[in-house]
């Protein structure tokens, strides 16, 4: 945020008359009020109700297997959920449209090119190349489905391609199969699909209708088609700590599942500086053109491995800006708990 400076006296006189100070006075308290109205709004102060220093661990355990939605505000995990039992993620806020992959299983989506259901087989699933992941940035562009539909006038209109999906692995490294899919149609906030087994087997149609409630609505190939629960109120959560798909490219091209923390698109910013001290940073230090809407920029790589153990780099330091303008600082201390188990994240925050 820029500071605005107003200077007086640029200019020096030798001698002042008694008429000309108190214009002077005068000119400079109108200035001053004028400033003041004007710039009050966009000076940050510091809440005098805001949070200290608060230090929290996310439970993961060494298996990571559940996803865990944290709040900012209340300092505390809102709800648990286990990330296996949903496929596919479908935007539940009006006016997106995107499809996402479950990335805590490592899935991949081929587009097939053919828009004929019974065209789409086992055999296109053979190849390797043409496999595609969703970023974990989450923004448009980097959607592995794509942008599915056209827009005719307002509406939206399904251009049917087929998708051929790889629903990743297990835990245990259990390879989970194949399902093709086709969004036939989205009307009335309804996202329309059908899907099936390369070989046609195992039929289904099945409905997901947007309610503005959570960013996303979660969906299972499982008993025919099924909504899970695995998101709280949008309103309720700022960080998900998950594991996701991350592509490294360094020294070769590796698809691998991460464990970190993703925000909520629908009500947090962020930015990371290494610059900075954490425990001498302020709101006023705040660089609000720094703020990013991607989900990613907690990440995976607040921690690295080293040979034998993950250190933690407690000088990367976390800002975020939320719904209601409130805004906190946030490094984290350790992956570890008391007994060096791993998948403990481990943190302090602060509003600013």
């Amino acid at each position: 945020m820029k500071k605005i400076k107003f200077n007086w006296g640029q200019k020096k006189y030798e001698y002042y008359s008694m008429s000309s100070l108190i214009t002077a006075v005068f000119i400079a308290l109108f200035f001053s009020i004028s400033l003041s109205s004007c710039f009050k709004e966009k000076t940050l102060k510091p809440k005098q109700d805001r949070q200290h220093d608060k230090r929290i661990v996310i439970p993961m355990t060494p298996t990571y297997k559940n996803m865990y939605f944290f709040s900012l505000q209340s300092g505390a995990v809102v709800k648990e959920s286990d990330p296996a039992l949903y496929d596919l993620m479908f935007d539940n806020i009006s006016g997106k449209f995107s499809i996402w992959l479950n990335g805590s299983k490592l899935m991949m989506i081929k587009r097939s090119g053919k828009t004929e259901f019974e065209k789409v087989t086992y055999s296109d699933t053979l190849a390797t190349e043409g496999w595609l992941l969703d970023k974990p940035n989450y923004d448009i562009d980097s959607n592995a489905i794509g942008k599915w539909w056209s827009d005719n006038n307002g509406s939206i209109v399904s251009q049917r391609e087929v998708y051929l999906i790889n629903l990743g692995k297990d835990l245990l490294g259990n390879h989970l199969g194949y399902r093709k899919l086709q969004v036939e149609s989205f009307a009335g906030n309804v996202f329309n699909i059908k899907f099936a087994f390369p070989d046609g087997s195992d039929e289904h149609t099945f409905s997901i209708t947007q309610n503005n409630f959570t960013c996303y609505r979660y969906f299972s190939f499982q008993n025919g088609g099924e909504l899970v629960e695995i998101e709280p109120a949008k309103e309720t959560w700022d960080i998900v700590f998950s594991r996701y798909s991350y592509v490294f490219y360094d020294p070769y091209y590796l698809p691998y599942i991460v464990v970190g923390g993703l925000s909520n698109p629908q009500r947090i910013e962020s930015y990371v500086d290494s610059t900075v001290s954490y425990t001498d940073f302020k709101l006023t230090d705040l660089n609000n053109n720094y703020f990013s809407a991607s989900r990613d920029v907690i990440g995976y790589d607040w921690k690295k491995y080293d040979f034998t153990e993950y250190k933690t780099s407690p000088y990367r330091i976390y800002f975020f800006k939320t719904a209601e303008n409130q805004f906190y600082k946030l490094h984290f201390l350790d992956f570890y708990n008391e007994k060096f188990e791993r998948g403990y994240p481990t943190f302090e925050y602060e509003e600013l």
